[in-house]
């Protein structure tokens, strides 16, 4: 069975990724810049 595979990712710098994979061939690829990333404090591995 064939799989279709479609991805929309925004990135932490406002970049935006897009794609789409066929039977895990790319198929379409996007990618738009953004810009600076913002300073974020670090995760420390818990959500509280």
């Amino acid at each position: 069975m064939s799989t279709i595979a479609y991805y929309k990712n925004a990135r932490y710098d406002g970049g935006i990724r897009t794609g789409l994979d066929i039977d895990d061939e790319r198929a379409f690829q996007s990618f738009v810049p953004g810009g600076e990333a913002q300073k974020t404090q670090a995760w420390n591995g818990s959500w509280m």
